[in-house]
């Protein structure tokens, strides 16, 4: 049993060392407040540690992103159950690391304004999650899903519904939104746009430190 319990924390360190910034990225796009994405992905990290020895994924990084998806949901419903635990989930806080080079803090701005504006555009869960899945994450409609536990048929729905809740918002945008959203170096001039700040790499939103203090967290909760 020892050997089996090594092999396995082993396993999670490696996915954990490959996959740590996406899953926190990931858990920040779909909505999650910047105080408490350390606390569900920790949990993220607890379910797949449990699970390794039941399921075997061969793609991993979308087994990563279905847990994370519903470690989300779970954490949606404990926030309307008890709303005094989370602040607003568009309370400005930014995934912004300061010690990085203007141009970085370009990246990391263009990435907050497009998660904003997702929160406010398309304000149906489903669908916000589906389009960060398959824009900011790089998931196929097959793998979104599966992720989310709908047909194929329904998840490309909601992608395209989730488009042209973007495309409304963006056409109605008041002229002080516009001037908003140019205050954070964000001059979204279309929708791509929005979305290709989405895609925004992890590695510019997560730091190192962030990862390692999550992992020296994880280590001590399954050892």
């Amino acid at each position: 049993l020892g050997t089996v319990m090594r092999e396995r924390s082993q396993e999670l360190e490696r996915l954990y060392a490959e996959h740590a910034k996406e899953v926190t990225k990931l858990t920040w796009l779909l909505g999650v407040t910047r105080g408490e994405v350390e606390d569900v992905t920790q949990e993220v990290w607890l379910a797949a540690h449990r699970t390794l020895a039941k399921r075997y994924n061969p793609n991993r990084r979308a087994w990563l992103f279905t847990i994370t998806h519903g470690a989300v949901k779970t954490w949606r419903r404990t926030r309307k159950r008890r709303p005094e635990w989370s602040n607003d989930p568009d309370d400005g806080a930014e995934m912004v690391d300061v010690r990085t080079p203007e141009t970085e803090l370009d990246v990391q701005r263009r990435a907050q304004a497009a998660r904003a504006f997702l929160q406010k555009a398309i304000p149906d869960d489903a669908r916000r999650d589906a389009l960060v899945l398959h824009e900011g994450c790089g998931m196929t409609v097959k793998d979104v899903a599966e992720a989310t536990g709908v047909s194929v048929v329904t998840a490309a729905w909601r992608l395209r519904m989730a488009r042209r809740d973007l495309e409304r918002a963006k056409a109605r945008m008041s002229a002080e939104e516009r001037e908003k959203l140019r205050t954070l170096v964000v001059p979204f001039a279309s929708v791509d746009e929005i979305l290709d700040a989405l895609r925004t790499p992890a590695d510019s939103l997560v730091s190192d430190e962030e990862v390692a203090r999550g992992w020296d967290r994880l280590s001590s909760r399954i050892a």
